[in-house]
């Protein structure tokens, strides 16, 4: 399920708990839970994609909010 199309990211997320985040341009990303702790932060390359692992929650991935697992 695509959750966020911005100008250069996309997120979409599983039921599995499997986030995969892809993107056109080199971006710094970064994820938070819904407490404002940032749980994950790095830089993607131009026309990267990673498949990160997160548990059952809510986040906040670039200002864009996300279910995972849910």
């Amino acid at each position: 399920k695509v959750v966020s199309e911005q100008e250069t990211l996309t997120v979409k997320t599983s039921s599995n708990g499997y986030v995969r985040i892809s993107t056109t341009f080199g971006t710094p990303v970064t994820i938070h839970n819904l407490d404002g702790v940032t749980i994950k932060q790095f830089t993607m390359d131009a026309n990267e994609t990673l498949t990160i692992k997160l548990p059952q929650g809510i986040y906040i991935i670039n200002g864009t909010k996300i279910a995972v697992g849910q």
